[in-house]
């Protein structure tokens, strides 16, 4: 593996122009509150790298490790991430709106507080990720693993979750007005205080759910598995 970049290896670089880093080494990089769009960081290695406050809007990120990186409010929207590794990352309060993040895998990643609106996660392995009060609006998360993950107070309005796996998700107060959850696996999953509003949930397996305080109807439960939900807290 080639020597690591330093921080001021790369910003050097970036400042003479250079924005091509794609395979490079940023194992640790320390980067604060800098304007850094449109990089190609394509299979780079950023594990345990710090872009804090960093602007890197429109970048690509395809295939790169970002395994317990942090991202604490960085921007990053409309960058492409297919492929990508994400495991322990931490993305507390970034924005990341309308990425690819396409078979991606998140495990256990981070994503407190989030704008993630519009963004493409099929088939995303995001098994215990924290969306908690992230901004999941519009998007596109068919096939996604996200068994246990976190999503108390979410916004996932008009996502598509078609077939997801949500298997002991918590959806506490989480807002899923007009989204598609067809065919959803979500067995044991806590939907307490969760907005259903016109939700469509056909042939979803909501078996031992718990929707204490949850507003089911009107939402569309044709073919749904209800067996064993619980009702009362």
């Amino acid at each position: 593996m080639a020597k690591p970049l330093t921080s001021d290896d790369f910003l050097e670089r970036y400042a003479q122009g250079e924005r091509d880093f794609s395979g490079c080494n940023l194992q640790g990089i320390i980067v604060v509150q800098t304007h850094l769009p449109g990089l190609n960081l394509t299979k780079a290695d950023l594990t345990g790298a710090v872009f804090y406050m960093v602007n890197l809007a429109g970048s690509c990120l395809q295939g790169a490790c970002l395994r317990d990186s942090n991202f604490y409010r960085a921007k990053l929207p409309q960058s492409d991430c297919s492929q990508a590794v994400f495991a322990g990352a931490h993305f507390a309060s970034a924005d990341l709106s309308w990425c690819n993040l396409t078979g991606t895998i998140l495990r256990n990643a981070v994503f407190r507080l989030a704008d993630l609106t519009g963004v493409i996660l099929h088939q995303a392995n995001c098994q215990g990720v924290d969306w908690v009060g992230a901004n999941l609006s519009k998007a596109l998360m068919q096939g996604v693993h996200a068994s246990k993950a976190m999503l108390t107070n979410a916004i996932l309005s008009g996502a598509n979750l078609r077939g997801a796996n949500l298997t002991g998700a918590n959806l506490v107060n989480a807002d899923l007005a007009h989204a598609c959850l067809d065919y959803a696996e979500c067995e044991e999953a806590d939907w307490s205080g969760a907005n259903l509003f016109q939700a469509s949930l056909r042939h979803a397996n909501l078996r031992q759910g718990h929707f204490f305080q949850t507003q089911l109807l009107p939402a569309d439960v044709q073919g749904t598995d209800l067996t064993a939900v619980n009702w009362e807290a």
